[in-house]
């Protein structure tokens, strides 16, 4: 267990839910620098109480944004054999080493200039009874529900950016979806990038993204997979499509 670690999660990881609970997990594992890290999803998925499908995808999610490494064993194993990762202090705490000198210290001196004092009416000024007291205007105002507005794929990549949003996040419904019907996240995740491919370079607009390629994944618009006595199995696009995202 690392205390200093999970004080820096703790204060630096602007994110909560599972993210951050992972990220604790991790902390409560590495040492000091981050490393000697080599837990399983499953004890992962314990640990955070959450499905292992979940634990996967939000720790795939956390290596892409570069909070996570992976520096040994990448692709696993049987027991005893799992990843061993590292997490990325400087990534984590990029503005740790601005750190204020310590004899910069404010003058005594420098004192908060005052409120002003609020002037409280004479009791003898009453109004006078020829003018009344103006009332303000009223303001009539009516609620109209803003419809969404319909955007390019491209704008919408560029909209998730500006508001630091993840395009699609591990809370999106298409994994509740996917999870409910045993579709694994690892076909969502060659859908969703053969669906950007597919988009990126189109004018096709829809007012929620997320939305399309929820029904994009439920109807198997691009025919990744099919279903075989009971099991999802990848099709022949599928498997170079898996090929390509690798």
């Amino acid at each position: 267990m690392s205390i200093r670690v999970m004080t820096l999660v703790w204060d630096y990881f602007n994110e909560g839910g599972t993210p951050k609970l992972i990220m604790l997990a991790m902390a409560d594992w590495c040492n000091d620098q981050g490393g000697s890290l080599h837990p399983a999803i499953s004890t992962i998925a314990k640990k955070a109480c959450i499905s292992e499908s979940q634990a996967r995808r939000t720790v795939h999610d956390l290596i892409n944004r570069g909070f996570i490494s992976v520096i040994g064993n990448e692709l696993g194993g049987h027991p005893g054999q799992s990843r061993q990762y590292k997490l990325n202090l400087s990534v984590l705490t990029p503005s740790m080493d601005a750190t204020p000198s310590m004899d910069a210290t404010p003058s005594m001196d420098a004192h908060l200039p005052l409120a002003p004092m609020r002037v409280t009416p004479s009791a003898h000024a009453s109004l006078s009874t020829n003018e009344p007291p103006i009332e303000p205007p009223i303001i009539k105002t009516t609620s109209k529900k803003v419809k969404k507005q319909e955007v390019t794929f491209s704008q919408f990549l560029e909209d998730c950016i500006l508001k630091n949003e993840r395009a699609l996040p591990e809370t999106a419904s298409v994994y509740k979806y996917a999870e409910s019907v045993g579709l694994p996240d690892e076909m969502v995740n060659v859908c969703w990038a053969e669906f950007k491919n597919k988009h990126l370079a189109t004018e096709k607009k829809y007012a929620d993204w997320r939305a399309a390629f929820a029904n994009c994944v439920r109807g198997n618009w691009l025919k990744l997979w099919y279903v075989k006595d009971g099991a999802i199995c990848w099709s022949t696009t599928g498997e170079l499509a898996k090929r390509a995202a690798a």
